[in-house]
């Protein structure tokens, strides 16, 4: 009995010493991450989803293959087109190669919805030898705000989201909710999980995409160039339901673009704008920036200075390198949205004719067919 006693004290005393010895680990990475989270960028926290940086390097190499730098330069311009969902959902690039008269060939690089990220991409693509004729930043305001995913560094879960899903019968999204509260302690241990997990997928990220970037390199089968990079298929989803609107709207207000204080030229996220377009600019890319459709709900809660910075700030701060904007704000009825933030394929549809629209009479193609809608 007694040796039984002094055994399980023995465990527990070895299991609190673990306990200490990674609260001390815990605490000192605590520590040594705080400084790293604030250069990575400026306490904007994401969990970066890699598989987007997939997609843009795959179409990039794409391209690559079918324009390549040592080469002929092709008749048919280039055109890229930068930008997260919105820009997926928003622009079809073969449409726009169609209502811009084939003169140029557009293809959706898509990125994740931080600044960092497309000027980052912008360097490497130069970098490749890639020379677009045209580059077009397809995006919503709230790009300008540094906390971009807050939630993913949240430590607790909001119950009343569960509830919410139960309550409306929505059974995956409360399976999703279930394994989120499952991430309640690990949030609690390493509270900075975020800034690692970024800095790794942009670190591999780039050393692939260098890889691949090189003619002869033995590990250019690391990414496969996307067989036709000029196509975005669009994304079906549910049905727009209040409940889906409510939870983007929250999860937008988490992410601080509610915030008109925000809204300012002094930030990081705006610097990396500026920096974007004069890298594009010095490679004698016209540019050009469109700031996306919305709808009602989502544009009664934004803040009527939240485009300052870009209509105002940009032609004082780029002069020249300024890109074009395309206010399209108001461009869509409420019947044309797939959610509270998102086009659906009608909405895609006026969208990518007015932008082909806009890009005709900017680029001096105004012999080419007329676009129709808006």
């Amino acid at each position: 009995m007694v040796y039984e006693i002094r055994r399980g004290g023995g465990i527990l005393v070895a299991l609190a010493a673990v306990g200490v010895m990674l609260a001390g680990c815990g605490a000192i990475l605590h520590a040594a991450l705080d400084p790293i989270a604030d250069r990575l960028r400026e306490r904007d926290q994401t969990f970066m989803v890699s598989v987007s940086y997939e997609i843009a390097a795959r179409r990039m190499l794409g391209i690559l293959r079918d324009r390549p730098p040592e080469g002929p330069r092709p008749s048919q311009k280039l055109g890229v087109l930068l930008g997260p969902s919105v820009l997926q959902q928003g622009v079809d690039p073969a449409l726009l190669t169609k209502e811009m008269g084939g003169a140029y060939r557009w293809s959706n690089l898509r990125l994740p919805a931080q600044t960092e990220d497309n000027r980052r991409f912008a360097e490497w693509m130069y970098a490749s030898g890639l020379r677009p004729d045209a580059l077009v930043l397809v995006t919503n305001a709230g790009i300008q705000i540094s906390d971009l995913d807050t939630q993913a560094e949240a430590v607790w879960y909001d119950p009343r989201i569960l509830f919410d899903h139960l309550a409306h019968g929505k059974w995956e999204l409360a399976r999703a909710d279930l394994i989120e509260i499952t991430m309640i302690p690990w949030r609690y241990a390493f509270p900075y999980r975020g800034h690692v997990f970024t800095a790794v997928d942009r670190t591999l990220y780039a050393t692939k995409l260098a890889m691949c970037s090189g003619r002869k390199s033995p590990f250019a089968a690391l990414y496969r160039p996307e067989p036709d990079p000029y196509v975005e298929p669009f994304p079906v989803g549910p049905p727009r339901d209040d409940l889906s609107d409510r939870f983007i709207l929250g999860f937008i207000g988490r992410k601080g673009w509610f915030d008109a204080s925000r809204y300012r030229t002094d930030t990081r996220n705006y610097r990396q704008l500026v920096e974007l377009f004069q890298i594009a600019h010095a490679h004698g890319t016209r540019t050009f920036l469109v700031l996306v459709p919305e709808s009602t709900p989502y544009r009664e809660r934004m803040p009527a200075n939240s485009a300052d910075p870009i209509l105002r700030g940009f032609p004082r701060d780029l002069g020249a390198a300024a890109p074009l904007v395309f206010d399209y704000r108001k461009l869509l009825s409420e019947r044309e949205f797939a959610d509270v933030n998102h086009p659906n394929h009608d909405g895609r549809i006026v969208e990518t004719r007015r932008l082909a629209r806009d890009l005709r009479s900017a680029l001096g193609l105004e012999s080419a067919p007329a676009a129709n809608g808006r």
